[in-house]
């Protein structure tokens, strides 16, 4: 065990340092953020936490750290949370060239497996906030300051929750027949994860066939959200310069009502749209979405066919700025009104946006994991003779969030896998 002046001269250090990991955590987050919505690289979340001064206590006791100050590095740890594993990658490229990246201190846990293994994946970083950062007064604290980030997909964070937390007990002895089923549950989970990227691939994929096709005037394709999507950018590229937004709200809902009018591919929804349309619509100025688009070009083609095989009131009103065009075209819009009893509104709408931001709730667990190997298919596992230590039982009153309300911001559990541990 490291001598007791060691431990004891850690802590003491890390007591008067703790607001400054505190801020750097806060800090190196906000970074992260920014840099991954400007090169728009899809993430779940990206959280942040300094490590309380207990589990600190509690990590800096353990046998094999002699000299815990200069040894314990993920005192600000940062977490991405990724959907795909290319996206954890790129994650990790950023993470590279934005800070002053440690080499001998992080590593792929993925990779650390082997062949033969199953357990814990993600990606450790360890680093600095690199020279040019520093140089500003506002990092002037953050000198020698060590930071962690962790960048893993949603699945691999899914099992590491499961595995790490005491409440369900899956460390500690088990019976080889449930050590086997933790095993082939994280073998699975890593199969989704391949899985996933590989659609993701063939969705690419298939999105740049239909551009191949559509740049070549090939219109028969099926109506889908990408063809539309596709479609119309070309389509009705000069009303998008001029302020239409190249959203498709409610996609399903609008493909549903196309076949409804039996306009089931991009050659019949052409030849539904009037060759003037966009002349007309830069006349009027009744341009505003995808979606508002395809139903002018609905009710235009055949108002009586859609208000009563497509529309059956699922929209409620319609816009008021594309009464003229309606009228332009002929369509005898006051009428069917009146007859489908439909009002018109002049106030713009948006449909709610899915908030970008939204973090889960928070909580602090108190748990890191013992240092044991993963699971081997090859070899029989001995887990450790330790049971975990018992735990109180959560205080489903204390912790009851009422429902209406927004969730607060996570932070990361602090059950780090650190690149001094093993998986």
């Amino acid at each position: 065990m490291a001598a007791k002046s060691k431990i004891e001269e850690a802590v003491e250090w890390y007591k008067a340092n703790f607001i400054v990991y505190e801020r750097l955590t806060n800090h190196v987050e906000a970074i992260l953020k920014d840099i991954l919505k400007k090169e728009k690289i899809n993430f779940h979340t990206v959280t942040s936490r300094p490590k309380s001064i207990d589990k600190y206590i509690e990590k800096a006791s353990k046998e094999k750290y002699k000299d815990p100050k200069s040894e314990i590095m993920d005192m600000a740890g940062i977490r991405v949370i990724t959907y795909l594993d290319t996206d954890a990658k790129k994650v990790e490229e950023i993470v590279k060239r934005t800070f002053q990246y440690i080499p001998e201190h992080n590593g792929d846990k993925t990779k650390e497996l082997g062949e033969n293994k199953v357990g814990y994946r993600s990606i450790h970083c360890i680093c600095t906030l690199g020279e040019e950062r520093l140089k500003l007064p506002e990092n002037s604290d953050f000198k020698n300051c060590l930071f962690e980030i962790q960048i893993r997909t949603i699945l691999q964070h899914a099992w590491a929750e499961f595995e790490h937390d005491r409440n369900y007990k899956f460390k500690g002895v088990l019976p080889p027949v449930l050590k086997r089923r933790l095993a082939i549950v994280s073998a699975n989970l890593e199969l989704m994860d391949w899985t996933f990227e590989s659609i993701a691939t063939s969705v690419l994929e298939y999105s740049k066939g239909l551009h191949e096709k559509t740049s070549k005037g090939d219109l028969t394709p099926q109506i889908t959200s990408a063809s539309l999507n596709i479609y119309l950018g070309k389509k009705l590229e000069e009303l998008v310069k001029a302020g239409l937004r190249p959203i498709l709200f409610f996609d399903s809902r609008i493909i549903d009502e196309l076949a409804a009018m039996d306009i089931k591919n991009l050659e019949q929804l052409d030849r539904a749209i009037p060759k003037d349309f966009v002349k007309i619509n830069f006349e009027l100025h009744s341009y505003y979405n995808y979606t508002g688009a395809l139903i002018d070009i609905m009710i235009i083609n055949d108002a009586t066919k859609y208000f009563e095989k497509a529309w059956k009131q699922s929209w409620g009103t319609l816009d008021i700025k594309s009464i003229d065009l309606y009228k332009h075209y002929g369509v005898p819009i006051e009428q069917l009104m009146k007859k489908y009893d439909i009002e018109a509104y002049s106030e713009e709408y948006e449909p709610p946006e899915y908030e970008e931001d939204f973090e889960p709730p928070e909580y602090e667990p108190d748990y890191e994991p013992p240092e044991e190997e993963p699971p081997d298919f090859e070899a029989d596992y001995e887990p450790p003779d330790e049971e975990p230590p018992e735990e109180e039982p959560p205080d489903f009153e204390a912790d009851y969030e009422p429902p209406d309300e927004e969730p607060p911001e996570e932070e990361p559990p602090d059950d780090e896998h650190t690149d001094d541990e093993e998986s």
